[in-house]
């Protein structure tokens, strides 16, 4: 703890792997792992083998995100093109230099890459032989409390929503229909109940010949009030529902004298 705390930079390793080391192990780990052609894009970055052997020197163990899993390509190209930048600070009377990384995150936009760079921390993990969770891995893979939240969410048609999904559960009323607590809803035009015919226009006829409705006000014998345009209120046309004819009502139709 005394030393991680003095460290100035958290991201540099604190006791590295030496170069030779390093070789040695990526020769053997080649032999032992025989399935992977082992070329520059897919061998861990020397920087990558630092940080997890940095886990080993601390006995913390630390997230490295599939940013930070560079190539040993990616390091060679950036140490050619970029020449490491020297760092001298003072500390505690005596000079310190540090190098600091020029090298930026890796792209992890698509599958294909990110499954590249997860595969490049493994193989960096495995040849400092840091992989005791495999195990633990093995076991749970198959735990019914992991692959529940593995299971396909049912499939929703397009335009049905989910009632359970749009707010709190609410308690339906003894007939099944509407929560309690809401008022009903109003029911659409097609949906009424036909409006009580009046006695006096019994039996005449409720619409034009093009179908369009007709004022029942203006063939009463009270007459309608309401403001017209084009021959027609807010109620109807003002057409006679006896003879279908306009400028009067059924109450004033010639042909109801005539009957």
């Amino acid at each position: 703890m005394k030393t991680s705390a003095s460290n100035t930079d958290a991201s540099e390793p604190l006791k590295k792997l030496p170069f030779v080391e390093k070789q040695t192990r990526l020769e053997a780990q080649k032999k032992r792992i025989t399935g992977l052609l082992h070329k520059p894009d897919q061998q861990p970055a020397y920087s990558l083998i630092d940080l997890a052997f940095h886990i080993i020197e601390t006995g913390a163990l630390t997230y490295i995100g599939p940013s930070k899993c560079h190539s040993r390509e990616m390091e060679i190209q950036s140490e050619s093109k970029q020449k490491s930048k020297q760092i001298i600070t003072i500390e505690q009377g005596s000079l310190k230099s540090s190098v600091s990384s020029a090298l930026s995150d890796v792209d992890t936009s698509t599958e294909l890459r990110l499954f590249f760079a997860l595969q490049r921390r493994h193989l960096g993990f495995e040849l400092v032989h840091l992989l005791p969770l495999d195990e633990i891995f093995m076991r749970l893979m198959h735990d019914p409390r992991v692959n529940v939240h593995l299971i396909a969410m049912p499939r929703v048609q397009p335009g049905i929503g989910n009632p359970s999904l749009k707010g709190p559960k609410r308690e339906l009323d003894s007939t099944g229909g509407t929560p309690k607590g809401q008022p009903p809803k109003k029911p659409k035009f097609n949906d009424r109940e036909p409006a009580k015919i009046p006695d006096e226009l019994k039996g005449l006829k409720l619409r034009t010949s093009e179908g369009k409705p007709m004022c029942w006000h203006f063939n009463l014998s009270k007459g309608c009030n309401n403001q017209t345009k084009n021959g027609r209120c807010k109620f109807g046309y003002h057409t006679c529902m006896r003879c279908l004819k306009p400028k009067h009502g059924a109450s004033a139709c010639h042909s109801n004298a005539a009957s």
